[in-house]
């Protein structure tokens, strides 16, 4: 399937108002290591920094992702050979956002050879499409508030307590 530029998503795909990954939440976040609060997302100025145990709140988030070309090798569900899509965001539970034809959906990662070293060498309807990516390069950055700081914070998951639900 021939795709037009229009078809293709842009360099840089902002998922906004998204939590990755399966047990991520907003809400009531621990500061557990040091942190730079930023003005804006991708920002170059920094408003200030935020202390181990201090208690802030996690208002949103954007996921910055570059998308990930898939080429469909087996039809499988209404994918058909030969097209393309791309992948974005990591939703959880093994289901990735797409970008397909100017639409977003999801699709399950299973049976995608070259994303997270799975590689599988039989076309079916277990191989049924690949890339040559090896993981989905995404930035996260949620916008914060604290009893005397406001801004955003850059892939804050290793730095907070209270993101994950099933920490």
């Amino acid at each position: 399937m021939a795709h037009s530029q229009s078809q293709k998503p842009p360099e840089i795909y902002v998922d906004e108002n998204f939590c990755p990954g399966e047990g991520c939440q907003f809400g009531e976040w621990k500061v557990i290591k040091e942190i730079s609060v930023y003005d804006q997302p991708n920002g170059q100025r920094i408003v200030g920094k935020l202390q181990p145990g201090k208690l802030i709140r996690a208002l949103t988030g954007n996921v910055y992702v570059k998308p990930v070309p898939v080429v469909v090798l087996y039809p499988k569900n209404d994918f058909r050979k030969g097209e393309t899509f791309y992948l974005l965001s990591n939703v959880g539970e093994g289901i990735v956002k797409t970008w397909r034809s100017g639409k977003i959906g999801e699709v399950d990662y299973e049976g995608i050879s070259g994303l997270w070293d799975h590689n599988c060498t039989n076309v079916s309807a277990k191989c049924w499409a690949r890339t040559e990516a090896r993981e989905i390069s995404q930035v996260w950055w949620v916008k914060i508030e604290s009893s005397d700081l406001k801004g955003w914070i850059k892939d804050p998951s290793a730095n907070v307590e209270g993101s994950d639900r099933f920490e």
